[in-house]
């Protein structure tokens, strides 16, 4: 799914139904369990310091952990900024737990704790994510894990929960409603998809996965988008779809084995899947409903034979002597998943991918090429 491109078709009129089954061939809309959770890992290994404890601060409301429990086995309830430290001492790991004034509440020797709200009211915060630092409070648990000679800090939680913090980082809540829904409902499915149940955590807070700030980041309309498709996933033949969206299409869509099966020499080997079939994603006068985005259209610097020919040789891949000519292979939308590079020396064929990587890191000067998605104009 291109994301200004479910923009440019909520514009048009189309229901976040109509989206989806424009970018998804052949699927339906279906549900996943009220009671999916997420485990987002939000810091892998961090080594607590005095200025950078290993803490989390329970904010409005109280907390509660299975590890530290009352004289009948009922989990103690934590009033409202009171805190527990990972501290690292001569007998191992021990967690504390301190009073909003510092004083020490309960301790324990431990190398595994999860902070519980204790009510829904209650939001964790922690200081030492790896990335999005400056979004310290999260919704859910805080799972505190020895991971090597740091903490592993996990952030466990409803997958709407998760969606209300994902959807505004992922495409601007100021736009239009059904947009939203169409992106509420695609990161729905792709974060399903990546549950791992035998592993610590699921998903990264980061593009690698999804980008998940956390609270701070949270609008009321992407809230509504969350809530209002609550437990949508796109399916296909009964199986949650993997459903990738990305920002810009530039009026069509591609063919998954033309993306993600080409080799280093541009040879495809991975299998079509049913529901990512490339599309022309243009509206009926022919304007393409991505359009709108500010590049849509960019181009690079004007160069000669020779110097393309200068900026091929510098890599080992690419370098066929005095170039003499370049041939492009293209798949459904137009983008380059081969080309074919003929010089002097030799002739070799690369992924459009790797061409692009080598254009951009020796080009003489000028913007980047921002896809494969280009053509050479002489003249």
């Amino acid at each position: 799914m291109s994301q200004y491109g479910a923009y440019g078709r909520a514009l048009a009129g189309q229901t976040y139904r109509q989206i989806l089954s424009a970018y998804y061939t052949g699927t339906t809309i279906g549900t996943i369990s009220a009671g999916t959770q997420v485990r987002v890992q939000l810091a892998a290994s961090h080594v607590p310091t005095a200025a950078s404890p290993a803490r989390v601060t329970a904010r409005r409301g109280g907390w509660t952990s299975g590890a530290f429990l009352d004289s009948v086995g009922v989990p103690t309830v934590f009033p409202a900024d009171s805190y527990v430290d990972m501290v690292k001492t001569a007998n191992g790991w021990e967690a504390d737990v301190h009073d909003a004034g510092g004083a020490l509440l309960a301790q324990t020797m431990t190398t595994d704790v999860t902070v519980k709200p204790a009510s829904g009211a209650t939001l964790m915060e922690i200081k030492w994510r790896d990335t999005n630092q400056s979004y310290t409070l999260v919704r859910g648990s805080i799972r505190l894990l020895v991971n090597g000679s740091g903490i592993e800090a996990i952030n466990i939680l409803s997958m709407d929960d998760y969606l209300k913090a994902v959807v505004p980082a992922e495409m601007p809540a100021s736009w239009s409603i059904e947009a939203l829904r169409a992106q509420a409902v695609a990161a729905r499915g792709y974060a399903y998809l990546r549950l791992k149940p035998g592993s610590a955590y699921d998903i990264r807070p980061t593009a690698a996965n999804q980008v998940y700030s956390g609270y701070a980041r949270e609008r009321a309309r992407s809230t509504l988008a969350v809530t209002s498709t609550k437990g949508q996933v796109v399916k296909y033949g009964g199986k949650v779809a993997n459903t990738f969206f990305f920002a810009i299409d530039g009026g069509a869509t591609e063919n998954n084995e033309d993306v993600w099966g080409v080799t280093r020499t541009g040879r495809i080997t991975a299998h079509p899947i049913p529901y990512l079939r490339g599309i022309k994603d243009v509206a009926p006068n022919g304007v393409a409903y991505d359009s709108i985005a500010r590049n849509y259209r960019w181009s690079s610097a004007t160069f000669t034979m020779t110097q393309l020919s200068n900026v091929l040789s510098k890599d080992p891949r690419t370098s066929v002597g005095t170039l003499i000519s370049v041939k492009f292979d293209r798949g459904f939308s137009g983008r380059i998943y081969r080309a074919t590079i003929v010089g002097s020396t030799r002739t070799v064929s690369v992924s459009g991918a790797i061409f692009k990587k080598v254009y951009n890191a020796n080009r003489l000067a000028g913007p980047e090429l921002r896809s494969t998605m280009f053509w050479l104009k002489t003249g």
